[in-house]
């Protein structure tokens, strides 16, 4: 029975802000959760271990990380490998795998016993280029993804799916997401 649900996004990812697992632990203790929301939150699936994550997803995410940090001024952000070792620090230190997952549920369960940890994914955004199913290890690729999207005359939107996406990327954290179509 639940008794105490918190919205906690993104478990075992502290290290970015300074806070340990043993801080996350103190704050589901001090609140006396049983449940915690969004625990897991993603807005697609990751990989077992950050080093199986392909070259080009690390080699993203190390631009994405660039572009926010530095705006692409920094001539860093031009050099390839540079941005792939940065994709692959940033997974590694803020646990984007499924094993820092287990490995954090684990510390959590060891404490709090009765605890359920639900995590969640945004299923309303599809990227466009490539989807990698982490069970499989099946990736697809555009134009296959873009079959894949949400088609809104099928539910009832008077928009394309190019729009819908659009404006679901307008209202939702990806806000400052590029959209390509």
């Amino acid at each position: 029975m639940i008794r105490v649900a918190i919205l906690y996004e993104r478990i075992g990812d502290g290290k970015i802000i300074g806070r340990s697992i043993e801080d996350e632990l103190k704050i589901f203790k001090e609140t006396k959760a049983n449940f915690i929301f969004r625990a897991f939150w993603l807005w697609g699936p990751c990989y077992e271990r950050c080093g199986d994550a392909p070259y080009q997803y690390l080699y993203e995410r190390g631009k994405l990380i660039c572009r926010k940090l530095s705006n692409f001024s920094h001539e860093k952000c031009e050099n390839p490998q540079y941005l792939y070792k940065l994709g692959k620090d940033i997974c590694n230190l803020i646990g984007y795998s499924y094993s820092h997952l287990q490995e954090t549920i684990s510390k959590i369960n060891s404490e709090i016993r009765d605890i359920k940890i639900c995590g969640a994914i945004g299923s309303e955004v599809l990227p466009k280029d490539y989807v990698y199913d982490p069970k499989t290890k099946e990736v697809t690729n555009y134009p296959e993804t873009w079959e894949m999207a949400l088609r809104s005359f099928e539910v009832g939107y008077k928009f394309f799916k190019g729009k819908i996406s659009m404006l679901v990327c307008k209202v939702s954290s990806l806000g400052s997401a590029r959209l390509r179509s």
